[in-house]
């Protein structure tokens, strides 16, 4: 049976040492179950500090029968707090009377707490014990997540771009509005808790899910004024929004600068909006959207030979991807609870993101010259209602699913994250209470199973102790698994040791299930993707990749399509020393662009890529 803990550490006022305090491991001093009335007082706090969780969310994540204990636990610098673990995972923990939530709570109700937005190579630095600037913060315009309402102290959530499963717990060090007066620059919040850290060891140490930005939902009613108040520096300003688009085009890669491409099917005549018609066909009203995979072979041809290759005229080529992005969006992304939703973030969210890897949308170079244009004929066709709220800036108030367009049009399905497990191999000494259930040396066992096995062995040799069952009584086997040579052994100990002991004492092995189900198993932790700039020949910088294989990845059709996107010469060389291993090099520094392609093609985690610090600034790869 699994155990679980209650974990009581006191209050520190200190507030330097609260943000550190899990950053270090902290000791155990005692432990209890805990039971009945502390059991239900449990519950009932959590209700009461986080308003969002309903009865049902209470009794899913804090069952009847789960087991919970109460350990007293002292932080390295000699700080206290309070935690509460169920069934192996820590929920919430309590400083200053506050309760926050853990990462693996977030992880299972990630709509509980409002949630600030940074990007990847900051959170190295909060893991440091840093602070979170709010320069380091992601707008809403850019993808990030509303900080409208947040008051000063308010505990929120931190989730990293495009990414929204929460990795952190900070606290909110000024109000929104003091936030948007200082002009976002300062201290912001201040880190309690991040995913990594000793308290988040304590649990199964999971990796965080991949969620889509979109895929929380919120609430309806505040979502109208939620989607103004964000952008209250932005309040009537929509020909500002277009000239940043506009500005924003000009990073389009290099392949796409090279060709005046743009297209537009599946509008009326009505819709069209350039100058110049000198084919005299003008839209065409009886033209339709192209399906995506009618679309891809289309944009491969211009990457790979510019636009003399391309059969249409490059104006419909990109009007056909405005087209397939808009329609992507609206069945794949944005859904009826996400509605009223600025058209600027329905846009750089949504449209921009579900563009095809290694082009770059450009509403300039569309027939329609602007988004608001291209709307209102979308409008006009029945796909959606837009209109302007009370700033002034424009909104999209519906979507109308049953249009024919819609019904036909035949989106891509969006490739799966991978994921990843921690597994466990009995080593020799471990055999002896393993070999039992049938495993061997090469058994790869995931955390439960393992757990299982060692609760079987307690129970089935009457190890429980008469007089207080959360202690073992250790027999000559059970002493030999989990005590080395040399150390002072003692007769009896409780559960959580034995399970900790056991843990450390087993091989490392790891799991990996790619996007299209297939499922890699290996010895030792995985290795993350490494990326890498450095000078070469010529004093040339070049971009290294390493690790490709370890994740089911072909470096030769890696290096082939980066050749494509990137528009750089690529090479693949066998690592020196290791048979069968791989580096990609592509030319210049193609970090950004790699590091996309890992993520949106092969569906690699952020966490599992190392040097992204090496990003240049500005850049357009």
């Amino acid at each position: 049976m699994t155990r679980s803990w209650y974990i009581r550490l006191g209050h520190s006022t200190d507030k330097l040492t609260q943000r550190r305090m899990f950053a270090k491991p902290f000791r155990v001093k005692s432990s209890t179950i805990t039971r009945g009335s502390d059991r239900r007082r449990v519950k009932q706090s959590i209700g009461q500090s986080f308003p969002a969780v309903s009865q049902d969310m209470l009794d899913q994540v804090l069952p009847g029968k789960a087991s919970m204990s109460t350990i007293n636990v002292i932080a390295h610098s000699g700080s206290t707090a309070t935690v509460y673990v169920v069934e192996g995972e820590p929920l919430v923990f309590e400083l200053e009377s506050v309760l926050h939530p853990t990462v693996y709570l977030l992880w299972k109700l990630p709509n509980i707490l409002p949630c600030v937005t940074t990007w990847s190579p900051v959170i190295n630095k909060l893991q440091g014990g840093a602070d979170l600037m709010l320069p380091g913060v992601v707008a809403e315009a850019r993808g990030g997540c509303s900080l409208h309402g947040i008051t000063k102290g308010e505990v929120c959530a931190v989730n990293v771009a495009g990414n929204r499963s929460p990795v952190g717990v900070v606290v909110a060090l000024m109000s929104h509005e003091e936030m948007l007066s200082s002009g976002m620059k300062g201290r912001g919040f201040r880190t309690v808790h991040l995913y990594g850290d000793h308290l988040w060891e304590m649990g199964s140490k999971v990796h965080p899910p991949m969620v889509a930005m979109t895929a929380v939902n919120t609430d309806t009613e505040s979502s109208d004024e939620s989607c103004g108040l964000q952008h209250e520096a932005e309040a009537g300003r929509v020909q500002e929004e277009e000239e940043e688009e506009e500005e924003e085009s000009r990073e389009a890669t290099s392949v796409m600068e090279s060709n005046d491409v743009t297209v537009r099917e599946g509008v009326s005549d009505g819709g069209r909006h350039d100058d110049d018609d000198d084919d005299g066909d003008g839209g065409g009203g009886s033209e339709t959207a192209l399906a995506h995979d009618q679309l891809m072979p289309k944009l491969q041809q211009l990457s790979c030979g510019g636009e003399e290759e391309v059969d249409d005229d490059p104006v419909k080529v990109m009007d056909a991807l405005l087209m397939d992005c808009f329609l992507q969006s609206l069945k794949r992304r944005v859904t009826q609870s996400d509605l009223p939703i600025l058209v600027s973030t329905f846009y750089k969210a949504h449209m921009m993101e579900l563009c095809h890897s290694g082009l770059r949308l450009d509403i300039k170079k569309t027939s329609y010259k602007k988004l608001s244009k291209f709307l209102a004929d979308m409008q006009e066709q029945g796909l959606v209602e837009v209109k302007a709220n009370s700033k002034g800036a424009e909104i999209i108030t519906a979507i109308h699913s049953g249009h024919p367009l819609l019904k036909t049009f035949a989106a891509p399905t969006e490739s799966k994250a991978l994921e990843y497990k921690h597994l466990y191999m009995p080593s020799h000494k471990m055999l002896s209470i393993f070999s039992c259930h049938g495993y061997s040396k090469s058994s790869m066992l995931e955390l439960g199973q393992v757990r299982e096995v060692v609760t079987d062995y307690i129970r089935s040799h009457d190890l429980v102790a008469k007089d207080n069952p959360r202690m073992v009584v250790l027999d000559p086997v059970l002493t030999d698994v989990i005590y080395k040579k040399g150390e002072e052994l003692v007769t009896e100990v409780t559960w959580q040791e034995v399970m900790e002991r056991v843990i450390q004492g087993m091989n490392m092995a790891h799991s990996l299930t790619t996007g299209d189900g297939k499922t890699i198993m290996r010895k030792g932790r995985l290795e993350h993707i490494a990326l890498s700039v450095v000078r070469r020949a010529s004093n040339k910088n070049c971009t290294l990749v390493d690790n490709l294989e370890l994740y089911g990845i072909v470096p030769d059709e890696f290096a082939r399509t980066m050749q494509r996107l990137a528009a750089a010469s690529t090479t693949v060389t066998e690592v020196t020393g290791r048979a069968g291993v791989h580096q990609v090099m592509v030319q210049g520094n193609a970090v950004k662009a790699i590091a996309k392609l890992l993520q949106d093609t092969y569906g690699i985690p952020l966490q599992c890529i190392d040097g992204l610090d090496k990003i240049k600034k500005g850049s357009q790869r």
